[in-house]
């Protein structure tokens, strides 16, 4: 996974090939419930040069991937797999800790083995931080998980 794309924020991928008229060198996977809008590329462009809220789209899609790409350029060289995992399924979990991924899913958003991920999640179900399922990791200690990564978990 290159990055996600979020409710009201635009896919820089897209963006630099409207501008560029190239093919879009990615895929694509969307969540069920989905919405998506598809402009042609020199109504996109014609929009650009006259509407300042198209070119704040833009910029905002800009800027937020290149502070994305710093983050995990930073985040791979300089976390071990242990912090990078922990903040994964923290920030990807629902408010009663539940996070509906393979572990397959998750190796592939942090860009490493799933055998790797298996060994982490397998650590962290033993000592009681998670329980995992098919397809579903849920966080039973959460205090204990953000500790993995050092992290700070606000006090509910």
């Amino acid at each position: 996974t290159l990055y996600s794309v979020g409710p009201g924020e635009a896919c820089l991928f897209a963006v630099n090939c409207l501008f560029t008229v190239c093919p879009y060198p990615a895929w694509v996977e969307a969540a069920p419930g989905t919405s998506i809008a598809w402009v042609q590329g020199q109504a996109f462009r014609s929009l650009f040069s006259s509407e300042v809220a198209i070119q704040a789209l833009v910029i905002r899609a800009l800027s937020a991937a290149v502070s994305r790409l710093m983050a995990t350029i930073e985040e791979v060289a300089s976390e071990p797999l242990r912090v990078r995992v922990a903040r994964h399924i923290l920030n990807n979990s629902d408010e009663t800790g539940f996070m509906k991924s393979t572990q397959q899913e998750i190796a592939s958003q942090l860009g490493v083995s799933r055998e790797a991920v298996g060994r982490e999640v397998s650590r962290l179900a033993r000592a009681h931080i998670l329980v995992t399922g098919r397809g579903y990791v849920r966080i039973s200690d959460q205090r204990r998980l953000a500790a993995q990564g050092d992290l700070v978990v606000p006090a509910s």
